[in-house]
């Protein structure tokens, strides 16, 4: 038998999937063939894959998601509001944690050549949420999680835009302890639009960046909110059933 929530396929007859503990009894008696089914699977494979419902979902799990999303929107507004050359004053904790992704970025991508290597930081500080994302939504199933990680990507494009704002300006402080003024060849933005002869377009670049990014964890909180009302919905229908 095949698992409707992890797609784990046992043999024989059993009334437990071993991969995700779902207990396929209690999972048919709750999903209704009129609605429910229709929220699960949509009406193709896209609406399934993007708004998948786990009718088996514990309560508390449930509003411990609440909890989370309710607190990561306050995060994110706060973050929203605030001026890009501010941005580092509400973001440092999280911006330490990209600066991680960020430097690794580079080490991966300078096997691709010098240029493909100091673009490489801002890829790999995008790159590692978006894979995220894509395993939450497609391996596990998980669009709710998926969404957190919509925002993350948000946020890492706010931080690079502050990032490529500062190209010409050269005020920022760098890995090292130093400003990008004192050694211009180390501030990546600089020498990245440089080489393009691109660096007149550092403001341009960098607003559409924050922009998009503030888009982006808008998107995120619109999709976990619908994510969250829908699961409440399969919720309050399993509390119902029994």
């Amino acid at each position: 038998m095949k698992c409707p929530k992890c797609g784990f396929e046992s043999r024989g007859v059993q009334d437990e999937c071993r991969r995700c503990g779902l207990i396929f009894s209690k999972y048919r008696r709750r999903v209704l063939p009129s609605d429910s089914a229709s929220v699960t699977t949509g009406s193709g494979g896209w609406y399934s894959l993007f708004f998948h419902i786990d009718t088996s979902i514990n309560p508390l799990y449930f509003y411990g998601r609440v909890l989370v999303f309710a607190g990561i929107v306050v995060w994110g507004i706060s973050i929203i509001t605030t001026p890009m050359v501010r941005f580092y004053e509400r973001g440092w904790f999280i911006h330490n944690v990209n600066l991680a992704f960020h430097e690794a970025g580079h080490t991966i991508f300078r096997v691709f050549g010098q240029f493909i290597g100091v673009l490489g930081g801002s890829l790999g500080q995008v790159l590692i949420p978006l894979i995220c994302l894509f395993a939450l939504l497609i391996k596990t199933r998980d669009p709710f999680g998926a969404s957190i990680c919509l925002c993350w990507v948000g946020e890492n494009l706010m931080d690079v835009a502050v990032y490529v704002n500062d190209a010409r300006a050269l005020v920022l402080p760098l890995i090292g302890g130093i400003f990008g003024y004192e050694d211009p060849d180390f501030h990546d933005w600089h020498v990245i639009l440089k080489d393009m002869h691109m660096l007149h377009y550092d403001h341009r670049i960098a607003v559409t960046l924050y922009a998009g990014g503030i888009m982006l964890m808008v998107i995120s909180f619109i999709w976990g909110g619908l994510m969250l009302y829908l699961q409440y919905k399969s919720v309050k229908r399993g509390a119902d059933d029994f």
